[in-house]
């Protein structure tokens, strides 16, 4: 039987997906943090209105230089990533596709 609105599952609500999301989190990265699955994310995110960002869209222009301008200074990819709240890889995916 699927939880109730307003319910949580493992005490997670949907303001906590939500605002996960909103910071730019991925769905995937949001289902490993909170241990449930990306369907669950998506339907967190379906009940409160939220669409999905496409493919592609995570990195907006500002944060795209801002991690230029940091890996410029000498910071690896690790540390700008627990900066700007993206993955090493994504972050490690972007500067070299954005050089």
């Amino acid at each position: 039987m699927p939880p109730r609105k307003g319910s949580t599952y493992k005490g997670i609500t949907t303001s906590d997906v939500v605002s996960r999301y909103k910071q730019g989190q991925t769905m995937n990265q949001i289902a490993y943090h909170l241990d449930i699955t990306r369907q669950t994310v998506a339907k967190h995110l379906s009940r409160a209105g939220i669409e999905p960002r496409p493919r592609g869209s995570l990195v907006e222009d500002e944060k795209l230089a801002t991690m230029k301008e940091l890996r410029a200074g000498g910071m690896s990819y690790g540390m700008i990533a627990r900066q700007v709240g993206l993955s090493d890889n994504t972050v490690r995916k972007y500067l070299r596709e954005n050089p």
